[in-house]
């Protein structure tokens, strides 16, 4: 893994543990696609908010990349659901 790579996986990673959300990396036939998972039930019930793909990459580097807007789209969506519960 070059630093490039490593580097967006770091940010990646970092920015899901301050959201609270889980990701996988999972090996595809054309790649990689980075998943978000582990989000509470009513989440899922309430909000949609259950487990499915961030973004797929022929190249792991690029997939972290593309993985990150929509993980902040899904951080709302989560806080929001936070929100709610208190």
């Amino acid at each position: 893994m070059d630093n490039c790579t490593s580097r967006a996986l770091i940010a990646l990673v970092e920015r899901a543990e301050e959201l609270g959300i889980g990701i996988a990396l999972l090996p595809t036939a054309d790649g990689w696609r980075i998943a978000h998972c582990g989000v509470a039930w009513p989440a899922v019930v309430d909000y949609e908010i259950g487990a499915g793909a961030l973004a797929d990459g022929y190249m792991l580097e690029d997939a972290a990349h593309s993985a990150l807007l929509p993980l902040e789209k899904l951080g709302v969506e989560y806080t929001t659901y936070q929100t709610d519960l208190t």
